[in-house]
């Protein structure tokens, strides 16, 4: 198994997991300009964007790359945040929905087969940055 089906595997794992708890899936994979949304999810007034990632390994193992989470560096962030807002933007959402980013960790093995050891949610995990943290302000 490759790395892209891997990752695929893990976005189909925290779909249905984000179904589990009632969020409806409105888009997989959303190409908005240059970015690509994992998930889109609608709960109550939210329109929650979800940002998938997943690795081969135990949760609270040590890796030379550290949690999956910490791969949603400030550059991810900041192509997440363009993407939410020209997905509002382009679908006239801007006073219709509150938004959300949120990132899901999927920790799986390859082998033999494509198994789900646990996920882990972190709501709101991207927070707008204002102009005075050196980052464009959106």
């Amino acid at each position: 198994m490759d790395k892209y089906e891997f990752g695929r595997l893990g976005e189909e794992a925290a779909a249905a997991y984000m179904e589990n708890l009632g969020y409806e899936i409105v888009g997989r994979n959303v190409r908005v300009g240059h970015s690509e949304i994992d998930i889109i999810c609608k709960s109550g007034k939210y329109l929650v964007f979800v940002e998938v990632k997943t690795r081969n390994m135990f949760p609270g193992q040590k890796s030379r790359y550290g949690s999956p989470k910490l791969a949603v560096n400030r550059e991810k962030q900041d192509y997440l945040m363009r993407g939410a807002l020209q997905y509002i933007r382009e679908n006239d959402l801007k006073h219709k929905v509150s938004a959300r980013i949120d990132v899901i960790e999927v920790f799986a093995s390859a082998s033999p087969m494509f198994t789900v050891r646990d996920i882990k949610y972190h709501r709101n995990a991207v927070k707008r940055r204002s102009s005075t943290d050196g980052y464009k302000s959106y």
